[in-house]
């Protein structure tokens, strides 16, 4: 659910509730007060991603080579992308150059795209929600393609799908109709 600070979500578990908060760091008092107590201790996360998550001989997949916000299903569906990715470019020789390339080639696509649609979700007209993490996230201008998504399906119901594209159309589908 969203909130001023930012948003917050719950996760049923086994054992019980697994609280998320997210907040811009001047609104942190407001956020953890918001959090609640929780047996777990607020961590900050910087979102971004890494540009080799394959060097050497050594993969990082998932959380530990890219970061983004759960605000969508993006970071469980990329981690399901990484696991095929390997599983599909297991190396054949000691020499994993071509692997390893290709593995942070597809890495790259697949973040950059999850990002777009993350993007999406800050692309709100007329909101009146004005808060350092509402100002901060609507402060990146949509790149290109975003935009070029956004107004297709407004001014004609198209859902654009570029190639290889992470979350499909009923993700989008569902993204157009929430703007």
């Amino acid at each position: 659910s969203g909130a001023h600070y930012g948003w917050q979500s719950e996760t049923a578990l086994q054992d019980g509730q697994q609280r998320l908060t997210i907040f811009h760091p001047s609104s942190k008092t407001e956020a953890l007060a918001a959090h609640g107590s929780s047996e777990n201790a607020p961590v900050e996360i910087l979102t971004a991603y890494v540009d080799e998550p394959w060097q050497g001989n050594v993969v990082t997949p998932g959380h530990g080579a890219a970061a983004l916000e759960p605000l969508t299903a993006a970071p469980v569906t990329l981690l399901q992308r990484d696991i095929e990715r390997l599983i599909e470019l297991i190396p054949v020789s000691l020499d994993m150059q071509v692997e390893a390339r290709e593995y942070n080639r597809r890495f790259g696509n697949d973040y950059d795209h999850a990002e777009r649609f993350h993007r999406a979700f800050f692309s709100v007209k007329d909101d009146p929600i004005v808060t350092p993490y509402w100002h901060a996230a609507r402060s990146q201008k949509p790149d290109v393609r975003l935009t070029h998504k956004i107004t297709q399906f407004e001014s004609r119901g198209i859902i654009v799908q570029y190639d290889l594209e992470p979350l499909g159309p009923l993700d989008w589908l569902q993204l157009h109709l929430r703007l």
